[in-house]
């Protein structure tokens, strides 16, 4: 109950915070986290946006290579979808679901912390999925000294996403995850592309998503999940193919 900032907890939420499900972030599984906690690197999931190649390769089993990986990996995570960021977050009752529901009806997440500091359950509970208790829930979360503090260190270092207005459906039903650089779009405008004509982009591979696009480094665990639930790669180019056979382009 302590959240982002509980000693007990602290493991567990910067773990949760990288996790496939949240932001999905390569190279901070169980056994890095620990060993950034232990080093005194890493206190809260906003720590890890200032990890430095430099202070990487003075721990143990880090080369150059894992270093510059990791802060690769950070830079992507700073325009993370609305929906991604919420679940990395850790807020009680709030999973998946529960975390697309409040992107789409509130847009921003500065709409959430307005809502959560005028104390506006109610405003929650207009939300599909959302009751009394989970309506608390999200509430009590962002009132609390210390998640708070966190989350506004976190801003300094991101800027998530606001759920992308439709324009259309022409992507309707198809989910894309996208790993490494593109060359004509950061990633955030791809994403918003996608979800702008009813496509989703989430952060992670599972058996539900349809495209994992590939750019230039892409993260070796993503096309290792795509291999294993056999989805579909493109690179960049048959990427913009499938969106112009669409109409989207």
């Amino acid at each position: 109950t302590g959240g982002l900032t509980c000693p007990a907890q602290r493991e567990r939420s910067v773990e949760h915070y990288a996790s496939r499900d949240a932001l999905d972030i390569e190279g901070l599984g169980e056994k890095a986290v620990q060993q950034l906690l232990d080093a005194g690197l890493v206190l809260d999931p906003a720590d890890l946006y200032e990890l430095t190649v430099a202070a990487l390769t003075d721990l143990e089993g880090w080369g150059e290579t894992s270093a510059r990986n990791l802060v690769t990996e950070m830079e992507a995570a700073r325009e993370p979808p609305l929906v991604d960021f919420l679940v990395a977050l850790g807020i009680p009752d709030v999973g998946t679901v529960t975390a697309r529901n409040l992107a789409r009806e509130f847009g921003t997440f500065e709409a959430i912390l307005d809502a959560a500091d005028d104390g506006d359950t109610d405003a929650f509970e207009a939300v599909p999925d959302v009751g009394p208790t989970v309506a608390r829930s999200i509430v009590e979360f962002f009132e609390g000294e210390g998640n708070r503090a966190v989350i506004d260190r976190l801003l300094d270092h991101v800027d998530p996403q606001a759920a992308a207005e439709t324009g259309g459906d022409a992507l309707d039903g198809l989910t894309f995850v996208f790993t490494g650089s593109l060359e004509g779009y950061t990633r955030s405008d791809a994403q918003e592309l996608v979800e702008r004509n009813g496509g989703s982009a989430t952060s992670s591979v599972s058996g539900n998503t349809d495209y994992l696009v590939l750019g230039d480094n892409p993260g070796q665990r993503k096309q290792d999940d795509a291999e294993e639930h056999d989805v579909e790669t493109l690179n960049e180019d048959e990427f913009e193919e499938l969106l112009d056979d669409a109409g989207v382009l």
